[in-house]
């Protein structure tokens, strides 16, 4: 035998006594990941719904309210539960499967449509007074359109509280609506009214100085002084250069650490 033949020989017999390398056995399929887990858990996916709905996501918040309270039972007694009911609702009643419908009560749409999302959001999210409050704002901006009333009625409807027609009115008018009749209010101490036709000109408008110093006006004068600095102080935000205002602070020692006794009055703008 030729030596070459004979060294192949060699190895062929070598390798058949050699026992075959160990294959890596795949891994067993276990449990899901705890990040996993977190992901889909009914927390996780009402916060990821809370998300859509800030952009008006509609489809997708129901179906992520729905995951969660599938997976997570108990959750449909609380907040979660009762947001997916609300929408569900109000998602049949605007009909916002369909891309024209939904158009109407996005941002993007107007001051109408504006809103609306305001109201939709609030609604959905149990915030009563300020849904109706900014329905009744696109119904005042847009009366003639017929999915913006049904919104109001809905809205309305839902939360048992009733949409005046003279309240009806584009937000900026809604606003100063609001505003006189706070000031009627307080000026006829009626501070508590005052204090809650001011909040829903704040509502309405979060960046109105008049609005927050009127509400101010009348918490204080309500004896809620800590409530009152709260409101002075986003009146300072919004407006650093309000003399009046620091100086009532100042004088109260509001923009201090010490909380006087409520009593003395702020004048009125």
């Amino acid at each position: 035998m030729k030596r070459g033949a004979a060294v192949l020989l060699a190895l062929a017999c070598a390798c058949a006594h050699q026992k075959p390398a160990p294959q890596a056995s795949k891994p067993e399929e276990g449990p899901k990941s705890a990040l996993e887990e977190l992901r889909n858990s009914g927390p996780a996916l009402s916060y990821q719904a809370q998300s859509k709905l800030e952009s008006e996501e509609y489809a997708e918040v129901l179906e992520l309210l729905r995951k969660a309270v599938k997976g997570t039972p108990e959750l449909a007694k609380l907040d979660p539960g009762r947001r997916l009911e609300r929408l569900e609702a109000l998602y049949g009643e605007l009909d916002l499967d369909s891309d024209d419908h939904r158009a109407l009560f996005a941002r993007s749409a107007g001051p109408a449509g504006r809103c609306a999302a305001d109201s939709i959001k609030a609604y959905v999210e149990g915030r009563d007074v300020e849904a109706v409050l900014f329905a009744s704002a696109a119904a005042g901006e847009d009366p003639q359109k017929q999915p913006i009333r049904r919104l109001l009625a809905a809205v309305s409807k839902g939360t048992g509280l009733e949409a005046p027609k003279e309240q009806q009115l584009p937000r900026a008018a809604l606003v100063q609506y609001k505003l006189q009749r706070a000031e009627k209010a307080y000026f006829d101490k009626r501070f508590g009214e005052a204090a809650r036709e001011c909040q829903e000109a704040v509502w309405l408008d979060p960046d109105s100085a008049l609005a927050w110093t009127r509400l101010g006006s009348a918490r204080w004068a309500s004896g809620e002084p800590e409530k009152a600095r709260e409101a002075f102080d986003r009146v300072l935000v919004l407006d650093p250069h309000n003399a009046e205002v620091r100086q009532f602070m100042e004088a109260k020692g509001l923009l201090g650490r010490g909380r006087p006794a409520a009593g003395a009055e702020i004048k009125s703008q």
